[in-house]
């Protein structure tokens, strides 16, 4: 059901008794005595992103023995049971079956392309699921993930394929179909957002805008958002656009765990330095990195940065311009919000029996507040954390009747997630 299983069964008392991952048949039987288990199944995509989780319990009333007595047998002696086989009478252990059409490819007498366009280049690959459906291409390589196949590839990469011009009174992006998706904005030298297209974007883009100078942020991925390239730009319409104002106007947005740092000027002509500072109250600024200017021109130019170690919590940013005669002006200021990553939240020992702990040094100087719910949804215990530290934090749940618990937490109550633990007395 999905391209990778993680598949564990314990006894009742969480003894393990077999465990597969990555390598588990389409069908697993295995053979136990009698008794309570519990299966637990993992279900993950080809990258190890988690798509489902499941845990039951059953109970095998009769241990030993022929596994296939009560599934019809195994005729073909595969190790597959009739029941779940799906080729009987050939023996396929691997089960494969190219067109999910409940026939086993070692029976299937059907053409498995036959309702997936065909198969024109004869590679084996059926037309619906080939990256280079006219080009034979069985190993269905792609370097960039871009959904084209390398041998249909056109030369140059994806990003090379996209052009930025400039009207009289628009603004013209030509090559967004080079990936399967494709993200444009379109700023203003101040980042005033002026257009936007995700998913929806036309190969040939052409924004109407007034004259003056703009910036243009394009980013392709992957059918599965897979980031293949991403590049910004500054471009002038209209000719060079009237000075109104001197502009220092700067961007901030997170990206995964890093913070790009964005600013425009119409003064580098004429700056010396620029200083990247951050707060965390919007007082007390640090400087955290400098940039010399490239003393282009009065025209509009942008600069970028990137700040790999955010702070965890509140990240306010300004740029500092100083000038060459001295003086010195700031930029507005751009807030970040850092939140710790949920997944490094532990539980421990998780299940258990009398008391569970919890670690939350991810969200140190946070104030945390901790609730735990049965499966009525009854709240069971509250405990309200100032100031996050290093130390554990324990909840005794030796009175919890067994079953599975809900812990949820609320950070500075603007960030919610809970996790799963189980009670068991066995």
């Amino acid at each position: 059901a999905a391209p990778i299983m993680h598949l564990q069964i314990f006894s009742s008392t969480w003894e393990p008794q077999y465990s597969c991952a990555g390598n588990c048949n389409p069908v697993e039987t295995i053979t136990v005595p009698a008794g309570d288990y519990i299966v637990s199944v993992k279900l993950f995509t080809s990258n190890w992103q988690p798509i489902c989780e499941l845990q039951q319990t059953v109970t095998v009333t009769t241990g030993g023995g022929d596994p296939c007595a009560n599934l019809g047998g195994d005729s073909d002696g595969d190790g597959i049971c009739n029941a779940n086989d799906n080729c009987p009478n050939i023996s396929n252990p691997n089960q494969a079956d190219a067109d999910n059409d409940g026939i086993g490819d070692v029976c299937d007498t059907v053409d498995p392309c036959a309702n997936l366009g065909g198969d024109s280049d004869g590679d084996g690959i059926c037309n619906a699921n080939d990256n280079c459906p006219n080009t034979s291409n069985p190993n269905q390589a792609d370097a960039d993930n871009n959904g084209i196949g390398d041998v249909c590839e056109p030369t140059g990469t994806a990003c090379d394929l996209v052009s930025i011009s400039a009207g009289s009174n628009s603004i013209i992006v030509d090559g967004l179909d080079a990936a399967a998706i494709a993200h444009l904005q379109i700023f203003t030298a101040t980042w005033q957002g002026t257009y936007q297209c995700s998913t929806d974007c036309d190969p040939s883009e052409t924004v109407t805008v007034s004259p003056g100078d703009y910036i243009v942020s394009v980013k392709l991925y992957t059918s599965n958002w897979q980031p293949i390239c991403d590049f910004m730009t500054t471009i002038t319409v209209g000719g060079i656009a009237p000075k109104i104002q001197e502009i220092l106007a700067l961007h901030a947005v997170q990206e995964n765990q890093s913070v790009a740092l964005q600013w425009t000027t119409n003064m580098d002509d004429r700056t010396r330095d620029y200083f990247i500072e951050r707060s965390t109250d919007g007082l007390n600024f640090e400087r955290i990195m400098e940039r010399q200017s490239n003393q282009q021109n009065s025209s509009s130019y942008l600069y970028r940065n990137m700040d790999d170690e955010p702070l965890l919590g509140k990240n306010i940013y300004r740029i500092h311009q100083v000038f060459e005669d001295g003086t010195a002006r700031y930029s507005n200021e751009e807030t970040i919000v850092f939140w710790g990553d949920p997944n490094k939240v532990v539980l421990f020992p998780n299940p258990t029996k009398t008391e569970l702990f919890v670690s939350l040094k991810e969200f140190k100087s946070s104030n945390v507040t901790i609730q735990i719910f049965n499966h009525l949804g009854q709240r069971m215990d509250i405990l309200n954390v100032e100031e996050v530290g290093e130390e554990l934090q324990q909840f005794d749940v030796s009175k919890y009747p067994s079953g599975a618990y809900t812990m949820y937490f609320d950070i500075e109550e603007t960030r919610n997630f809970a996790r799963v633990f189980m009670v068991s007395r066995l």
